[in-house]
């Protein structure tokens, strides 16, 4: 049975963690101990290939969750001849035409798929015939290299994402701090609704920047749409690519909840096994669907194994006719303990916390407490700027560090070694 999914408004945004260093860090440092990321990569490629004609992924192998994710939804689409262009620079006309496909797709507007959304786009923009361009440059909207995107740019207009004034520069590679402007307006209506981070942000590379791109920046910082650099800096002028565009945006859908792709289920995650997935849907109903060795499975946005995902995780599932699992996108929310090793060792870490983030509310303990967790399998270390696997444990921890614990449910999944203040 196919479930259509009807667009609600946004009830949710929870702060998207660990936005990897600025979206450049490699996507796969994850994976399950068993797990051959080249032939991963080789068989997902092929799939989707297949499906969508796209033929250039492996230009990006980091990035491949999320850019499926959007070009499953309609949110991203390639440049033609078969071609994604993952690490070409965006342009700012493609961000603001996967902006207004966000922003259609989280109001309560009773569009149920993208192509009545883009019906709704190119007719509001025909019809409104009292309609001008303001901008200096309107020329390339109007009859030029961006006029395939001016009902996106119009649309734009409409959203209140920018001013219909000044120079728009729409063919121009978008900046890191014009993209951050761009999305924080973009889910400005559903600010008080969004989960913010505490904290000051504090780039050094921000002083000759005008207060309010300042701000865009701390405020999308602060939601979670972007982090800095290891050297603490924000890098405003950086050109984005398209890869790290969609990886960007493939984020803020999973937090989101937006609606599903046609043939995609999104729920939470009542079951999992080696051999099926099974999903309670918004309507209250279960959505089973079975997982073989083709299913493509990825965990914020990173390749994963069945044995990563949780009840009470959210879900997409892109599934067949028959019910069969072809690609699962999953996620859920993060949290953290800090604190001093009593005992580790590869399977089991005591801790005395010194403090918690974000704990699910069924979690009792409290700073001063000393608790025992699970570590996984595929937990990794980090020491500095540099990554262990599980294996190195014994070299790198000891009783009496301290410690900040990233946790998925009840299993750690990262540990970095800090230096206690």
């Amino acid at each position: 049975m196919l479930f259509r999914t009807k667009f609600s408004r946004l009830i949710a945004f929870f702060i998207i963690v660990s936005l990897i260093f600025g979206l450049t860090g490699t996507a796969f440092a994850n994976p399950g101990r068993n797990m051959n990321p080249n032939k991963f990569q080789n068989k997902f490629e092929h799939k989707f290939e297949h499906r969508f004609q796209i033929f250039d992924l492996n230009e990006a192998p980091w990035a491949i969750g999320h850019m499926t994710l959007m070009m499953s939804k309609g949110i991203f689409k390639g440049r033609g001849n078969g071609m994604i262009a993952p690490q070409a620079t965006v342009h700012r006309a493609e961000v603001l035409t996967a902006a207004v496909r966000l922003n259609l797709m989280a109001e309560d507007n009773g569009y149920d798929d993208m192509e009545a959304i883009e019906n709704f786009i190119q007719e509001e923009y025909t019809n409104d015939t009292e309609f001008t361009f303001n901008f200096s440059d309107k020329a390339v909207i109007e009859r030029g290299a961006a006029s395939w995107a001016a009902p996106y740019i119009y649309q734009a207009i409409q959203l209140g994402i920018i001013e219909n004034e000044g120079l728009l520069n729409p063919m121009k590679a978008a900046s890191r701090a014009w993209v951050a402007e761009i999305l924080v307006k973009t889910f400005e209506n559903f600010i008080d609704e969004i989960n913010e981070e505490d904290g000051t942000v504090t780039f050094t590379d921000l002083d000759n920047l005008p207060e309010e791109v300042k701000n865009f920046i701390e405020e999308a910082v602060k939601l979670g749409l972007f982090s800095g650099y290891p050297d603490n800096t924000f890098r405003p002028h950086k050109p984005l690519t398209r890869a790290e565009s969609m990886t960007l945006m493939g984020r803020a859908d999973e937090e989101l909840q937006l609606p599903c792709a046609t043939n995609c289920y999104r729920g939470t995650i009542e079951s999992i096994d080696e051999d099926e997935i099974s999903l309670i849907l918004k309507s209250g109903e279960e959505a089973s669907f079975t997982i073989d060795e083709d299913t493509s499975i990825f965990l914020k946005g990173e390749q994963a194994t069945v044995d990563m995902l949780q009840p009470g995780d959210k879900a997409q599932v892109l599934a067949d006719a028959e019910g069969n699992a072809d690609i699962i996108w999953a996620n859920f929310v993060q949290w953290e303990v800090t604190g001093t090793v009593e005992e580790i060792d590869e399977n089991n870490i005591e801790i005395t916390i010194a403090e918690i983030s974000d704990a699910p509310e069924d979690f009792v303990a409290e700073a001063g407490d000393e608790i025992s967790l699970e570590i996984a399998s595929y937990c990794t270390i980090r020491d500095g700027g540099k990554i262990y696997e599980l294996e190195d444990l014994d070299q790198l921890v000891a009783a009496g560090d301290f410690l900040e614990l990233k946790l998925h449910g009840e299993l750690v999944i990262k540990i970095v070694i800090e230096d206690e203040e």
